[in-house]
């Protein structure tokens, strides 16, 4: 059972018990906490009980009865707590379960946003501060950002003493952020861009960088509205999720003219509950309605309401996600209980579907456009492993117009030392390559760097070689301050 329970809990919760000094009061408060709330979840989330489980656990009538009925809900979550107390008396343990627990009263939730940890200290700028903003009677907000709500129970669970709405207010963490690219005013709502596809990187041959990215259009000001971006290092079952999808924006200030959906408010415990972040992407704008409220920093996009388009954004199956682009007029005010507007009229003037064509395998990719009923612009991107490497086949557009770019993947050394690259590009109307580069990358001590780039299909062999600071230059770099820079290029001509 203890192997059972121990697997069930989340990674952040095992790292907290298995980290830390045990005699330091701060980690043992919250070893407590993070206890009570990991057991919380996994009583309230699913039955502990299991014939194999249970072998030789003698259980009690009480038990019996009400593992016979198949509970769930409150009555689920007694029938878990009755287990846990077989299980433990069966190894000579003295606790007690209330048969008949009274479901009433009241109790108050304790929300404070922990920010996540600086990548960058500076004298000048202090740390982002968070606060929770609440508008509603009935919650108590305090100087240092923490809320308390007041909940109360009358047999069904307990519920907010107010239907108030939750702004946690900061720079944006889970699936929002600054970039670069964002700042275009030009492209209009719904407009995208083609698949990129670039180096690994890696000496992990399934490793390739892909973008791809549909604008917003402007705000109301004519600046660029940001845009929402797929960044991956390969292909994985995500990538066909909308969990793969980011905003981003060029400035908080544009990012909280955004009104973002996001998936991962949960109804939860009553208890002291941290809302804190464990990922560097940040979040200006989450919206929730208070009863009582847990989350993670998932914060998977579900909506986007921006000033020139609003986009509604589903999953039909795991290997298939839409992007559907409405105009402002088209959604009303309507709101369910998530904050996820649900009146929404007429067709979309777009749509992008990011889709698995061949969900047996991992290994495809097809990001396609389609304006009333037309599809036009499409993009298709496949991995074909073969022997000593893979090949990563983009192809883009359809008929005469059609450009095939190719990444050769390939290692040298045992173990691999350099990662090599043959990058091809050629159109439907051609014979031979319009492009053709190879690109050797080394890994370094910090990382993978390009070394070398060569040109094959040309008049000349033309070579660009790239050499950096490695502990290992006396003269131009006698203190090792430039370790990890680039020191040097040395092109073609010499």
């Amino acid at each position: 059972m203890s192997t059972f329970i121990w697997g069930n809990f989340t990674a952040q919760a095992q790292f907290i018990f298995t980290n830390g000094n045990p005699d330091d009061p701060t980690i043992d408060s919250l070893r407590q906490t993070n206890l009570l709330v990991e057991m919380n979840r996994i009583i309230t989330s699913m039955s502990l009980y299991n014939p194999n489980l249970f072998a030789g656990v003698t259980l009690s009538p009480t038990t019996s009865s009400l593992l016979a009925q198949n509970p769930t809900g409150q009555q689920l979550v007694q029938l878990n707590r009755l287990l846990l107390h077989d299980a433990l008396n069966n190894y000579g343990s003295d606790w007690s379960v209330n048969t008949q627990p009274d479901l009433s009263g009241s109790a108050q939730v304790n929300l404070f946003v922990k920010p996540p940890p600086e990548l960058t200290i500076s004298k000048n700028r202090p740390a982002q501060q968070y606060a929770i903003l609440i508008n509603g009677s009935g919650i108590q907000q305090f100087d240092d950002g923490s809320v308390q709500i007041n909940l109360i129970n009358s047999g069904n669970g307990y519920v907010s003493t107010s239907a108030s709405t939750m702004q946690i207010q900061a720079e944006k963490f889970g699936h929002f952020g600054l970039g670069d690219g964002c700042d275009d005013p030009e492209p209009a709502p719904g407009v995208g861009k083609w698949l990129k596809i670039g180096p690994g990187c890696s000496a992990d041959t399934n490793r390739i960088s892909l973008v791809w990215s549909v604008s917003l259009g402007r705000t109301f000001d004519g600046l660029a509205a940001g845009i929402l971006s797929v960044r991956e290092p390969g292909l994985s079952p995500d990538v066909y999720t909308p969990y793969s999808l980011y905003y981003n924006a060029a400035s908080t200030n544009i990012m909280a003219e955004a009104v973002l959906i996001t998936t991962n408010v949960d109804i939860g415990c009553c208890t002291n509950y941290s809302l804190q972040p464990w990922t560097n992407s940040y979040s200006q704008v989450f919206w929730s309605m208070v009863t009582t409220i847990t989350t993670n920093t998932d914060n998977v996009l579900r909506q986007v309401k921006a000033y020139q388009t609003f986009v509604n954004i589903t999953a039909p199956d795991a290997c298939h996600t839409k992007l559907d682009f409405y105009l402002p007029s088209q959604v009303a005010t309507n709101q369910d209980q998530y904050g996820v507007f649900t009146n929404i009229t007429g067709q979309p003037f777009v749509t992008w579907t990011i889709q698995n064509p061949d969900p047996a395998t991992t290994n495809k990719l097809s990001i396609a456009e389609c304006r009333h009923g037309v599809c036009g612009m499409t993009n298709s991107l496949v991995e074909t492993t073969s022997t000593g490497g893979v090949t990563w086949t983009l192809t883009q557009g359809t008929g005469t117009e059609t450009r095939v770019e190719q990444h050769v993947v390939s290692f040298l050394g045992s173990p691999a030392t350099n990662r090599v690259e043959m990058d091809t590009i050629q159109y439907a109307n051609s014979s031979t390559p319009a492009y053709q580069c190879q690109e050797t990358y080394n890994f370094y001590p910090w990382g993978s760097e390009l070394m070398e780039t060569s040109i094959p299909n040309s008049p000349s062999n033309l070579v660009t070689t790239y050499r950096y600071y490695n502990h290992d230059d006396p003269v131009n770099d006698p203190d090792n301050y430039g370790f990890g820079q680039l020191g040097l290029i040395v092109y073609p001509d010499g």
